[in-house]
């Protein structure tokens, strides 16, 4: 009589990586869901298996995207262009005509560059599958790492990198001064749009991801408002 196979009780939402708390050695874990609870099912070498309870809402968890480690809710990049709008809008209102954000826009460059790091060294935030050389297999993919895939958190290192040292030329030879911010952000609205073809986003209208559509959006505010604020500094000089 052949062994019975044991009896899975959990539902397998996904694999990363964490710690163990007697050795503090990274072991693989698997995100596991019982009932409406979530928890890391994981195997040290030396302390054995161990369960680790992490949510008690399956659904607040699957929402907001924490499951992987590294990885900030989608909706964070949304909030931070929101909180641009706010800021300028309360500009609007005060009648402040002096442009504020260039002081930001080195720093934010190179936290992002960094971040994204971050968010390879994670698993968090891949592209779809690729032939390309430089392809990565990640384990926290839903593939488990059978697939090789677009990297896009390195592309997207490479881009802030890049405008980290356009940003630094443009400030040291006081180029564009009081829109080096807007700059920045529109480059990086178009790099977003055009690398959502290689990201797993789900396509919500006429082929395209929300954010390819907040981009359009976004895009079209932030180059009104580069005109707008052109147009008043050429009135003031002359």
């Amino acid at each position: 009589m052949a062994p019975s196979k044991p009896v899975t009780t959990y539902t397998f939402l996904g694999s990363t990586q964490s710690l163990c708390p007697d050795c503090l050695r990274v072991v693989q874990t698997k995100i596991i869901a019982k009932g409406n609870r979530v928890y890391f099912r994981k195997r040290c070498p030396e302390h054995g298996l161990r369960e680790d309870f992490i949510c008690s809402d399956r659904n607040w968890f699957d929402r907001y995207d924490t499951a992987l480690p590294a990885r900030l809710p989608r909706h964070t990049q949304v909030e931070f262009f929101g909180g641009y709008v706010a800021v300028e809008l309360t500009k609007a209102w005060l009648g402040v005509r002096q442009g504020t954000g260039d002081a930001f826009a080195v720093p934010i460059a190179a936290g992002l560059s960094i971040g994204r790091i971050g968010c390879f060294l994670g698993g968090c935030c891949y592209g779809i599958p690729t032939t390309l050389p430089w392809g990565v297999a990640f384990k926290t993919a839903p593939d488990a790492g059978e697939c090789m895939r677009h990297p896009v958190q390195l592309y997207e290192t490479l881009f802030h990198s890049a405008a980290l040292i356009a940003l630094v030329m443009l400030e040291h030879r006081r180029w564009v001064a009081g829109q080096r911010l807007k700059l920045y952000l529109i480059g990086y609205l178009i790099y977003r749009f055009i690398t959502e073809w290689i990201r797993p986003e789900p396509k919500v209208l006429y082929g395209f991801t929300a954010y390819q559509i907040a981009c359009v959006f976004l895009a079209i505010l932030l180059i009104g408002q580069l005109r707008s604020t052109g147009n008043s500094d050429s009135h003031s000089r002359s």
